[in-house]
């Protein structure tokens, strides 16, 4: 497949989805039926792959669609181990790390090799009901340790797959910058590369208590804290109390404007599975602070040459 050279293939109609969440992507084409023999390789038992910005991808042939004037290929990434194969429900006997779930799990059949993995030194006691692809019960696995992933795809010269890479990283926050790349070295400007922005602004979301359960009915009631944000205090919880509160919130967003003496937090009950005291209050608090004030949505319209993340 060659738009440059006469004699190939020519593609069109295509459209590349990356997806950060699912750590996956998706490639869509069409070619003519002008007769040309290799038309025979694009079935449903063929792959595509390609190198885009010093990395390479490989996607399976998921579907194909064929018309008298031309063919279309629907193409996941990854391979059908991870893609359609499903793990069953599982319950640990106790606390395992990220590596030994992924044999656990049985993922490790789908040849999946760990690079870099940041959350190698933590460890959890973790069940799932049901059953789920191999690749959605590494997603959920993934997220149960507050990480998040991108796979890496590493190809023999002659296109064939050599190896997939997984990659683990701690979820974005102050500290971890996550999949991707902090490109403080990039400008847009309005004008040239963005053409719209487009703010939102959301409290449907919005909570400004939280009472967390742990393990076995743990509680954060014996933890007496003050948090400040910018040296001002913000998130405060006191012995006997199972709530982390935001007082200052509370009075901006109050739950009911009737009775100015009732309670007037909006209350978060939010479970985590850890039998560590400080643990779940660490936890509590860094969801409080994702939730405590309207989401603010900024979306921009244009282009520049950047990758996800």
């Amino acid at each position: 497949l060659d738009n440059e050279k006469p004699k190939t293939l020519h593609y069109f109609d295509d459209t590349w989805h990356r997806y950060l969440t699912e750590a996956t992507s998706t490639f869509d084409f069409s070619v003519p039926k002008t007769g040309n023999p290799d038309l025979e390789f694009l079935t449903e038992k063929g792959y595509i792959s390609f190198s885009y910005g010093n990395k390479s991808y490989l996607f399976n042939i998921m579907k194909v669609e064929e018309t008298e004037k031309k063919l279309t290929c629907y193409c996941e990434n990854l391979n059908l181990e991870l893609l359609n194969e499903t793990s069953p429900e599982y319950k640990a006997p106790g606390a395992r790390t990220f590596a030994q779930y992924i044999d656990l799990l049985g993922i490790q059949y789908a040849q999946l090799e760990i690079g870099i993995n940041e959350v190698s030194d933590l460890s959890r006691s973790l069940e799932w009901t049901g059953t789920d692809t191999k690749l959605a019960r590494l997603l959920s696995l993934v997220n149960k340790f507050d990480a998040e992933c991108e796979f890496m795809t590493h190809l023999n010269r002659d296109g064939t797959l050599d190896k997939i890479v997984l990659n683990v990283y701690r979820k974005h926050d102050d500290s971890h910058q996550g999949v991707g790349t902090n490109r403080k070295d990039v400008t847009l400007y309005y004008g040239k590369e963005i053409k719209e922005i487009r703010r939102t602004i959301d409290k449907t979301g919005l909570y400004t208590a939280i009472r967390p359960i742990g393990t076995d009915g743990l509680t954060i009631s014996s933890i007496s804290k003050t948090e400040s944000v910018d040296g001002v205090p913000m998130f405060s919880t006191t012995t006997g109390d199972t709530h982390i509160l935001c007082p200052s919130m509370r009075d901006e967003y109050p739950s009911q404007v009737v009775d100015p003496t009732g309670d007037r937090y909006i209350n978060l009950d939010w479970s985590y599975e850890t039998k560590n005291i400080n643990t779940l209050y660490g936890q509590a608090l860094a969801k409080l602070k994702s939730v405590y004030m309207p989401a603010i949505t900024y979306e921009v319209d244009g282009f520049i040459q950047l990758e996800i993340g």
